[in-house]
């Protein structure tokens, strides 16, 4: 059965902001080579959370995205699992597009301290 995110949204002082078009988990590094003398080893790494998300700029209300700190970002799929992203801060910014036809879109770079799975 396919899954799909049905709601992902960003949990700020209690407030959710939920204008997000698409989301995006980018690759996290969880283990390095080390050369060894014979051969090549293995050791962990702290791994580093980061997502893209898609935000669809409203008309009133805009978000100061570079002021984000401890926030909350709450993917659900629509099986039921919940992904919670936690000690979320904004890492980029990106310029708004336009298209004339759709909504303004800005694409933001949130890190995160955890990620845990419910």
């Amino acid at each position: 059965m396919l899954e799909y995110v049905s709601k992902c949204y960003l949990l700020i002082n209690g407030q959710e902001e939920v204008h997000f078009k698409s989301f995006k988990e980018m690759e996290r590094e969880v283990r390095a080579q080390v050369p060894l003398m014979h051969t090549t080893g293995f050791t962990r790494k702290t791994v580093r959370h980061v997502v893209e998300v898609e935000y669809a700029v409203p008309t009133t209300g805009k978000r100061d995205w570079e002021a984000i700190e401890g926030a909350t970002l709450v993917v659900e799929d629509d099986g039921g699992d919940r992904t919670l992203y936690t000690g979320v801060a904004t890492l980029k910014v990106g310029e708004v597009t336009r298209d004339g036809d759709n909504a303004a879109m800005q694409t933001i770079t949130l890190g995160a301290s955890d990620r845990k799975l419910e």
